[in-house]
């Protein structure tokens, strides 16, 4: 039987109450496909095992970037992982953006800071116009260590600015009026096919929480812009969430493409559930059947080489006997 596990992290909340993993590892389970859970920092599981690799929440990588990375080169080596290590590499830092707006996609004006900066955040946002600002980390999920700041709590956004300077690289960007209005709009892509959309809005406190999610229809445009995103990219991923919004001109501008670790409400969704469910059980049957026909090819390869090692006078005799078989 093909063999599955989706690698998710050791935080048990997330590990064992997931929807989109329990959803996805019940319809798989009814396809006959055997899945796993696992943290992806389990450093007892046999990586080599599973015929496939599947990241779909492994949330606390940003907390050890370079671990995680390491891992999935190295379980790229032994398995199929999908999204593959040249995606999740691109991914895992949000300079991605800089690549795309490079390649003719919009995204909101950001400066970006390396680690160890000596910047004044009061002098960066009189620069640029800024009234109030978002200031996260360049290799982060969701909104961990993103700060709202206006010239009114420049202090406190000071302290926090300097705070990851200490030990990340960081990004500041205009905080758009829309985030507070119409919310992001988030276009989820299975296999590149458009299936379901959500608006996010947030509530804003100290941090960037989301406050509400909802299932929402999205205008042609949207989809269309949120395609050229995809095409920008060297290979179709199984899965991705473009996130969009619209900046104060009412520009379409991309806020991220997350294609790591994405939440795709596939509760909302029954197309996005059976599509992602399908393509994971066909490239998993796939990986399955190359596996079978490499280890076939292996020990063909070695019988071949057999006799080449044997040092005895019966050598060839061996070899004819060998080539009948």
């Amino acid at each position: 039987m093909p063999t599955l596990t989706i690698a998710t992290c050791s935080h048990p909340s997330v590990y064992s109450q997931e929807p989109d993993d329990i959803l996805l590892q019940a319809a798989l389970h009814q396809e006959g496909i055997a899945t796993d859970l696992v943290p992806w920092d389990e450093q007892a599981y046999d990586w080599s095992r599973p015929d496939l690799v599947l990241l779909r929440s492994p949330w606390d990588y940003p907390l050890r970037s370079a671990a995680f990375l390491s891992w999935v080169e190295g379980v790229s080596q032994l398995t199929t992982l999908w999204n593959p290590a040249h995606l999740v590499r691109w991914n895992l830092q949000k300079t991605y953006l800089l690549d795309l707006h490079l390649r003719g996609i919009a995204i909101i004006p950001t400066v970006w800071l390396p680690a160890h900066s000596p910047v004044e955040l009061a002098s960066l946002m009189q620069a640029h116009g800024w009234g109030q600002v978002v200031i996260k980390p360049v290799i982060g999920t969701s909104s961990r260590e993103a700060h709202v700041v206006s010239f009114q709590t420049l202090e406190t956004g000071q302290r926090h600015l300097s705070r990851l300077l200490e030990r990340e690289a960081v990004m500041v960007q205009p905080f758009l009026p829309t985030f507070y209005a119409t919310g992001e709009h988030a276009l989820i892509f299975i296999n590149g096919v458009f299936t379901h959309a959500m608006r996010k809005r947030f509530g804003l406190v100290e941090g960037l929480d989301q406050a509400g999610q909802q299932s929402i229809p999205v205008p042609e445009e949207e989809q269309g812009f949120a395609r050229e995103v995809l095409q920008r990219l060297p290979t179709v991923p199984l899965y991705a969430r473009v996130d969009v919004v619209r900046d104060h001109r009412h520009v379409l501008v991309l806020n991220e493409l997350e294609i790591i670790e994405p939440v795709l409400y596939l509760s909302h969704s029954q197309e996005a559930l059976g599509r992602l469910t399908q393509a994971v059980c066909h490239l998993t049957r796939q990986a399955s059947r190359e596996r079978a026909v490499g280890s076939v090819q292996a020990r063909t390869s070695a019988l071949r080489r057999l006799p080449l090692a044997l040092e005895s006078p019966k050598r060839s005799a061996f070899t004819r006997t060998l080539s009948f078989t």
